[in-house]
């Protein structure tokens, strides 16, 4: 919108438009950034083409352990996450950015060392 002296407001107000620079791409999750919202359901999804999706609002506890990986209750379920590289994963699940998570086959266990890779996906229901 520009104002009658052909000025956008941003100029006009001397507001410096700011843009978001993505997030580097991952096989293992999907994270949204900061600016464009949250996400209302977490998908998993499994290797074998099986998919659940989850309500963040039933979301109450989340534990993370190098070891152990990444534990999530859903209310009346629970899930396991392991793999390796799963911190970036914990902080998107923590601050509610995760759309979705990618169990990967062990042919695509071919990254980095500091690629995120979901090994294991496990829901249970407790």
């Amino acid at each position: 919108m520009n104002d009658e002296r052909g000025h956008s407001l941003a100029e006009r107000y001397g507001v410096t438009p700011t843009h978001s620079v993505p997030e580097p791409e991952s096989r293992a999750f999907s994270k949204v950034s900061a600016n464009r919202g949250f996400v209302i359901m977490l998908d998993l999804r499994f290797k074998t083409g099986d998919c659940v999706a989850l309500p963040y609002s039933f979301l109450n506890v989340i534990q993370f352990s190098r070891s152990r990986g990444i534990r999530l209750s859903f209310g009346g379920h629970k899930v396991t996450v392991t793999g390796r590289n799963l911190e970036p994963l914990y902080r998107g699940l923590r601050d509610h950015r995760i759309t979705w998570i990618q169990e990967s086959e062990e042919a695509l266990d071919v990254g980095g060392a500091d690629e995120t890779v979901v090994a294991r996906l496990q829901l249970e229901e407790s």
